[in-house]
């Protein structure tokens, strides 16, 4: 995955510049005006891991917010982004058991998995091991019967790339396909659960995979190459190029990729979860509803077929670093209040973008809901078919830092298409140097809720409804 810096400037490059440079001057919004010129433009806002000068007394949570003192320091460098030495890979699981190793390409399920050279061939067989807290994995596009198999991870465990080592864990299969008898570079495989197809031969400027274009019988793929359709019991595919399917044809069944439950540590590190209901899910149980914890490093969540990248119910903490959530059916990082709890939220240095399918209007890069707490620093939100972020119900909390939210893609007449959006009585957003460009709607506030901004830069386009946006 590349590094948080190139990502953001590849960002800024490709849409931020673009949109500013259409668009009038900015306004810098602070406590004494809601009105000014801008003096600089948009910054990175780079998260950094470096140490803050010592004289940096650090930027204060705002009053009010209920998660104070916050569990991680921030501070504004003399180039004015956003820094803090900060890092989620602290809260790794170590625990008393043992480290075990998988690989794709080298392993055997009968080995004893105890060195990369021993190394098991499946995820899945390491899990299962009864003394396993880490897994390292080894380099490869690790298919559903080699990932998680739809098997639900038994207890805490760090699971952590190799270094250097691209890994994704899927929920497709390797499936045996033939030419369709009369069709036009239509071929055809025995399968159910479809969830979503693509094909990772062609990619985006952001390295997202092509979607194939669900059709409505095997006729019409025939006549409509990049499409795909299924009767429940099998997939038809007709490639964009109208190449037989190969591997990179990737059928993602609408079934659990990583899921954890109940009262455990899940962490994870540069590990690439694509397809399934969602990517990843965890969720608290009723027995154990104060105990479940999340951390995720370097990590991209794409491709759920129901809901949502990242989802997570009732967590006591979920913290990230440097994480993607992209193309998703519906949000990109989701908290919600399960079994008695609520989740307290950290994403540092993240990134939530082009979640949604058409047809939708309210899906999100960042969400949380039902009095949640979600703390957000150097963040880029963007391109979501609906408002980029949001946070709803009842006395749900957000301090954002340093983050730019742009070009919501829902329909620009709907109150959807909005960068910021707060709703729900008693629910709070403060937003600290943070950027909203692009959309119908830089911030909007309603149902009794409130927005509070410091040195944000946007277009001043705000809306309210029975709702409080001001400066602090």
């Amino acid at each position: 995955m590349q590094s948080d810096q190139l990502s953001r400037r590849t960002f800024i490059g490709m849409a931020a510049c673009t949109v500013l440079a259409a668009a009038a001057p900015l306004v810098r919004l602070v406590p004494e005006t809601a009105a000014g010129a801008v003096s600089r433009g948009v910054t990175s806002s780079v998260y950094s891991n470096e140490n803050p000068p010592c004289d940096d007394p650090g930027i204060p949570v705002p009053d009010g917010f209920r998660w104070n003192p916050a569990p991680l320091a921030l501070y504004r460098k003399t180039d004015g982004t956003i820094a803090t030495d900060w890092d989620v890979s602290d809260f790794a699981y170590r625990g008393a058991g043992k480290a075990y190793y998988v690989s794709l390409t080298s392993g055997s399920d009968t080995n004893d998995g105890t060195t990369l050279e021993t190394a098991f061939q499946s995820l899945g067989k390491a899990l299962l091991m009864p003394d396993v807290d880490i897994v390292y994995l080894d380099e490869g596009v690790y298919p559903r019967k080699h990932a998680f198999n739809s098997t639900t991870i038994p207890r805490s465990v760090s699971l952590i790339a190799l270094p250097g080592k691209k890994v994704v864990l899927g929920t497709h299969d390797s499936l045996v396909w033939s030419a369709e008898s009369g069709l036009t570079g239509t071929y055809k495989a025995a399968r159910t659960s479809v969830g979503r197809v693509f094909d990772a031969s062609f990619t985006d400027p952001f390295g997202d995979y092509a979607e194939l274009t669900v059709r409505g019988s095997a006729d019409e793929v025939g006549d409509h190459p990049g499409s795909t359709y299924t009767d429940g019991s099998t997939v038809w595919v007709r490639t964009a190029d109208s190449r037989p399917p190969d591997d990179r044809v990737r059928v993602y069944l609408a079934v659990k990729n990583a899921n954890i439950e109940g009262g455990k540590t899940l962490y994870v590190e540069g590990i690439s979860f694509e397809g399934g209901t969602n990517p990843l899910r965890a969720a608290n149980s009723a027995a154990e509803p104060d105990n479940l914890k999340v951390y995720a490093k370097n990590c991209r969540f794409k491709y759920a077929s129901a809901t949502n990248g990242l989802h997570i119910l009732g967590a006591r903490e979920c913290f990230i670093q440097n994480c993607e959530a992209a193309r998703n059916r519906s949000d990109g990082f989701n908290y919600h209040h399960y079994n008695n709890r609520t989740p307290m939220a950290v994403e540092v240095g993240s990134i939530g973008r082009h979640n949604g399918i058409p047809g939708q209007t309210n899906q999100n890069g960042s969400t949380s809901h039902d009095g949640g707490t979600v703390i957000r620093v150097n963040g880029m939100y963007f391109s979501n078919i609906g408002p980029n972020v949001a946070d709803v119900n009842e006395a749900t909390h957000s301090w954002n830092v340093g983050c730019v939210s742009c070009d919501s893609r829902v329909g620009v007449s709907t109150t959807q298409n909005v960068n910021w959006q707060s709703y729900g009585p008693g629910n709070r957003m403060w937003l600290d140097d943070c950027v909203s460009v692009g959309s119908l709607h830089d911030l909007y506030a309603s149902s009794s809720a409130a927005i509070y901004v410091r040195n944000v830069r946007s277009h001043g386009v705000w809306k309210t409804n029975g709702a409080t946006i001001a400066g602090y």
